[in-house]
């Protein structure tokens, strides 16, 4: 039996249907349709029923190009698969021999002459998936997590700082011991989690462009002739605390797109506005406050993800050890934690879903009346430490970390977000 590809061109449009192409073997057009996400199997379906004895394929790969790396792909009815994939990167998946069945993409793919599915990853932060139907009439899905990472919680104990209530002398600008502040706890965490490795960019916020939310606000803010945007693409993006609209509305934008659901909404209480997160949705959100603590440490029960070192040299591997102040500055220029994710400690403050001064309940989750956490360690004594130590061109020296450390988390002046969403299991797909 014929194995059977079906190209299925991706039109970018901001809706829920989108517009789906097929194409025979010499790339000529042979049908169109419209489709929501949960419609396109059965738009398939049909399609083949109407079609049974015709082939329809994409062109093989350009000869001289060969796809790297190889995954192999067996199917396993119980859980989805994933794979792990920067911008642009080029790679085959390969089935075993006894499968047969039909791929479908939202982006473009082709079968090279081994019978493997060659695809590139868009230039674009998210999860895009490929279905495999199989002629036995099941359905896999294989996510594959551009610039994301796939954790399943589970797997490890999180150290996480527990706040505990501040003694008044602390709230003076007192010197109090860190045990004043609160305690470390071991949690143990069981939702698996998909969290994009970096910041959202401006690279990324050009790309939706028509979306409806207003980006010139933070073009104009963020873009000088000294920092143009990136021809990559990974110019990080930070806009101001007070865009926490614009931050959330990118975080349901990515949902819809993705055929996710949306996690935030706003109701009116008593005259006032009030953004509400759906903590039982499976879509794009900012993290809680023990999420971030989690996220950051990557698993380890140390004090930061690369250990208890404080001094200068290990510190400025793993991040800008000064605030960039309004200056836009790279993503992923440092060394990632052991989850694979890039500025966990960061000189910006990161969005989160909590804020540092309300509860961290995500059933009681107000945004907009709480303070953002910060990206350091979402616990208040740690916006006073080390991140404001040196740069890297600055030697360490005992009247820097007195001066620096008398930093307040309310002297950073840009907010950041890095988005996650709520993921069942999922299998790793192999490399060959």
């Amino acid at each position: 039996m014929n194995k059977i590809l079906i190209f299925v061109a991706f039109v970018f449009i901001f809706s829920f249907a989108k517009q789906y192409g097929i194409y025979d073997l010499q790339g000529n057009y042979v049908s169109a349709f419209e489709a929501e996400p949960h419609e396109l199997s059965e738009k398939v379906r049909q399609f083949k029923a109407e079609n049974p004895s015709r082939n329809l394929y994409i062109s093989s790969l350009a000869k001289g190009k060969s796809p790297k790396p190889i995954f192999r792909y067996r199917y396993k009815a119980e859980t989805g698969a994933y794979i792990e994939a920067s911008r642009k990167e080029t790679f085959s998946i390969c089935p075993d021999k006894e499968i047969q069945g039909t791929w479908i993409s939202e982006y473009s793919v082709s079968l090279n002459a081994e019978n493997c599915l060659s695809v590139q990853a868009p230039n674009l932060a998210g999860t895009f998936r490929i279905l495999f139907l199989q002629n036995s009439g099941r359905t896999d899905t294989v996510r594959v997590l551009v610039e994301q990472s796939y954790i399943q919680m589970g797997d490890y104990s999180h150290r996480v700082w527990v706040n505990d209530s501040i003694p008044e002398f602390c709230k003076y600008g007192n010197v109090c011991k860190e045990s004043d502040y609160g305690h470390y706890e071991n949690k143990k965490y069981n939702q698996a989690l998909i969290v994009d490795k970096t910041e959202f960019t401006m690279g990324d916020a050009q790309r939706y462009s028509g979306s409806g939310i207003n980006l010139a606000v933070w073009n104009a803010s963020w873009i000088s002739e000294a920092y143009p945007p990136n021809e990559d693409l990974k110019t990080s993006m930070r806009p101001y605390i007070d865009d926490g609209s614009a931050i959330w509305q990118i975080a349901n934008m990515r949902s819809k797109l993705e055929g996710l659901d949306t996690v935030y909404s706003i109701f009116s209480e008593n005259g006032q506005s009030k953004l509400v997160t759906d903590t039982s949705a499976f879509g794009y959100r900012l993290p809680f406050k023990d999420e971030w603590g989690m996220l950051m440490r990557a698993g380890v029960s140390t004090r930061y993800y690369w250990g208890d070192e404080e001094d200068s040299l290990t510190v400025s591997r793993y991040t800008l050890v000064r605030p960039a102040g309004y200056i836009q500055h790279k993503v992923a220029q440092k060394l990632p934690n052991a989850f694979g994710l890039y500025d966990m400690i960061s000189p910006n403050n990161t969005a989160g879903a909590d804020g540092s001064v309300c509860t961290s309940s995500p059933n009681d989750n107000q945004m907009r009346e709480c303070r953002f956490i910060t990206g350091i360690v979402a616990r208040r004594i740690e916006c006073k430490r080390t991140f404001y130590l040196v740069s890297m061109d600055e030697a360490f020296n005992e009247s820097a970390k007195k001066e620096k450390l008398n930093l307040s988390c309310r002297d950073f002046n840009a907010t950041s977000a890095r988005y996650l969403y709520k993921a069942p299991k999922l299998r790793k797909l192999e490399k060959m």
